[in-house]
């Protein structure tokens, strides 16, 4: 008998909390985590079909079914995203190639809704962007700004910290007070619903990724969208693609994917696949320079008390380089820059060890081609001694690799087969003294 996951009920309380109550076989407790999933909007969604308002939830619960080879059963299901399903499961497929997804799960439902039809030719268009305010969502946003999209801003889970949620929205509120745009907020623990390390431990060398940037980011985020595009009449949802150099870094945010998921009359489409990180930079400092509004990038969900950015990770730090490296002065982009920052980044890239399939390590390499010290004139005391050390710097083994960085496959152990092979509950004993984990 085949696994199964119910959607049991769907129910809105305070007119703006979506929460779903769901069952499911014994044999997907290790990849499901037994929680109350909610989704909650910034406005009234009580008069949306709970057609729609399942949408959030399919989006992440499906790609997990399809690779485990479980059924899922709900009342009532949007017709076009129903009919989308196949063809998202085939993308999946083609992808992953060796992830067990050949063997179709099925959905099964009572009433298949007829919302209304998507239709690339009609006349009435609104659209709608996932819109962090980071450099991949802002560059999609010039791209269709003659569009005057809505901006639909999600929390992610690692935005934990209040104070930092508060920032991201204040200063996209700001800004889209500037740009007369509308603006929407979602706050969510559906993605909490799968538990990524155990989905990791029996996939990742199927996926050679992460669960969530492998099957849940593409169609994830906008899923979540769902009942506002429907309440807005958005037939159009922009989703940030990542820069894929070539097709040996499978991502979920690919439009192979992406721009097959459908709802009503809603299609969701990948933007700017193919422009590398450094020239979305390029797109922002170009047109945001010289105008009186500066914009505050949202570089990473760490944030301070002051600004939507930490300034010192990872992140911030290869952000902060690229808009030196393009002669575009970081400060007016929301960054804090002093007398240690230069110093701190070095520091930062000689210490670092990078995997050669990293996908941090293809940013600072590029960074590193652009690099051209006679290029750069910023107000900054050793700017252009540090934009010389990053073209000549040799920071790793793989530094002196050209683009794109080849990707290895990803092994599984033998301490990762002896688990995945295991039983439940036998598995998941096994794996908590193995790895030292609780949440399996």
């Amino acid at each position: 008998m085949r696994p199964r996951i119910t959607v049991d009920e769907i129910s809105v309380h305070d007119q703006t909390e979506v929460r779903y109550s769901l069952s499911y076989s014994r044999r997907l407790q290790r990849f499901l985590r037994d929680i109350d999933p909610y989704i909650r909007y910034s406005e009234d969604v009580s008069d949306v079909p709970e057609s729609i308002l399942a949408v959030p939830l399919l989006a992440t619960l499906c790609p997990v079914a399809w690779i485990r080879g479980a059924d899922i059963y709900i009342d009532k299901i949007d017709k076009s995203f129903c009919r989308s399903l196949p063809a998202l499961h085939d993308g999946y497929a083609q992808l992953y190639p060796t992830a067990p997804f050949e063997a179709k799960s099925s959905l099964h439902y009572k009433d298949l809704v007829d919302n209304g039809s998507s239709n690339p030719d009609s006349e009435e268009s609104r659209s709608g962007v996932l819109f962090t305010g980071g450099v991949d969502s802002t560059t999609t946003y010039l791209r269709h700004r003659d569009q005057q999209p809505h901006l639909i801003t999600v929390r992610k889970e690692t935005e934990t910290r209040e104070n930092a949620w508060k920032q991201r929205r204040r200063m996209i509120g700001a800004f889209a007070a500037e740009e007369e745009l509308t603006t929407h907020a979602i706050e969510t623990n559906i993605k909490s619903t799968v538990k990524k390390f155990m989905v990791n431990l029996y996939h990742r060398h199927h996926l050679n990724e992460s669960w969530d940037r492998a099957m849940f980011l593409g169609i994830g985020y906008p899923g979540f969208t769902a009942p506002l595009a429907y309440k807005h009449g958005l037939t159009d949802i922009y989703q940030s693609a990542d820069y894929l150099p070539h097709t040996r870094y499978p991502k979920s945010t690919q439009s192979l994917l992406v721009d097959n998921l459908r709802w009503g009359k809603t299609r969701v489409e990948s933007d700017a696949e193919g422009l590398t990180r450094q020239d979305k930079i390029e797109l922002l400092g170009a047109h945001f320079t010289g105008k009186e509004m500066n914009w505050e990038i949202s570089s990473c969900d760490y944030g301070g008390d002051t600004s939507v950015s930490c300034n010192h990770c990872e992140t911030c730090f290869h952000t902060i380089t690229g808009f030196i490296v393009a002669n575009y002065d970081p400060a007016a982009f929301g960054f804090e820059i002093d007398t240690g920052t230069f110093e701190e980044i070095k520091s930062h890239l000689s210490d670092r060890e990078f995997d050669s399939d990293s996908g941090k390590l293809r940013f600072w390499l590029e960074l590193q081609e652009r690099a051209d010290p006679s290029q750069v004139d910023l107000p900054y005391e050793g700017v252009t001694d540090f934009v010389a050390w990053l073209a000549d710097a040799t920071i790793a083994n793989e530094w002196s690799r050209p683009l794109p960085v080849p990707r290895p496959e990803y092994e599984i152990s033998m301490k990762r087969r002896l688990c995945i092979e295991l039983p439940y509950p036998l598995d998941a004993w096994l794996i908590r003294w193995y790895f030292d984990r609780t949440d399996t």
